[in-house]
């Protein structure tokens, strides 16, 4: 089922499946959307939004609503606009940011956050501000050569090698869902949400009271490495590490993934 939820005049298309408890709330990644979890299997009830700007819409958005502050008031609006029940909130790389701003925002309302292949920022200025200028430069790329041109660079980064081994309809599949986006809104997403524009959230992971479950592929040794950093850093955490599995695990290792959500908090 779609249910569309208009927030401050952006609409916004949910998917919604199963029933019961518990309650999960699903966050895709950047030039992803609902679809990207398609194939996994939530225990209880999930909650899948298309974020904000992205997948198949002519909704241009003006370009500072995609604050970390903006895209979390929005969240929290959309939530409670479907249950007031305290959810699991699941979030994939850019999604997971998103969910980890959402934690540290309104931990009253998460009975348990998950993180795939995620962030806590960049910790150090010098750094932060060098993401920032790449993020920028990216921008700039989408809007002067448009969406296929920036996708078909964008594919080929060392993060997503693995992401070729998987079968032809799957690769096309994927190929379709980071083309279906505007370009206007892709290049602001970066501009006012990428990685060197979101908070420094790493001296905030010991305010998370709530359990933490980070799961990574084996084969991305970058996020590996910042999900053990942010491991030594929250109360009650787990992390999983999926053999054979780069930077997308729900996308590259479904079963592995699917097992990996029937834990309990």
């Amino acid at each position: 089922m779609i249910k569309h939820i208009t927030i401050t005049g952006y609409d916004y298309a949910v998917e919604l499946r199963g029933s019961g408890r518990p309650i999960w709330v699903a966050l895709h990644g950047f030039l992803g959307s609902a679809a990207d979890f398609a194939e996994i299997t939530f225990p209880g009830t999930v909650i899948i939004p298309n974020l904000l700007g992205f997948a198949q819409t002519d909704q241009l958005v003006a370009a500072k609503r995609f604050t970390a502050a903006q895209q979390v008031a929005d969240l929290h609006t959309l939530i409670h606009a479907i249950t007031d029940e305290p959810v699991r909130l699941l979030g994939y790389s850019m999604g997971g940011r998103l969910a980890l701003q959402y934690a540290l925002t309104y931990p009253t309302d998460l009975t348990s956050l998950w993180l795939e292949s995620s962030t806590a920022g960049v910790s150090d200025a010098a750094a932060r501000l060098a993401r920032r200028q790449s993020d920028h430069e990216k921008a700039l790329r989408v809007e002067q050569q448009g969406m296929a041109k920036f996708i078909a660079a964008w594919e080929t980064m060392p993060l997503f090698a693995s992401q070729t081994e998987v079968s032809t309809a799957q690769q096309a599949f994927m190929h379709a869902q980071r083309l279906h986006h505007l370009a206007a809104n892709v290049a602001n997403s970066l501009r006012y949400f990428g990685t060197g524009y979101q908070p420094n959230n790493w001296l905030r992971l010991n305010e998370l009271t709530m359990p933490v479950h980070l799961i990574t592929g084996e084969r991305d040794v970058k996020f590996k490495a910042i999900a053990d950093q942010m491991r030594s850093l929250i109360k009650t955490v787990n992390h999983v590490q999926v053999e054979g599995a780069g930077h997308n695990v729900h996308f590259e290792r479904k079963a592995a993934y699917n097992q990996w959500l029937r834990q309990a908090d």
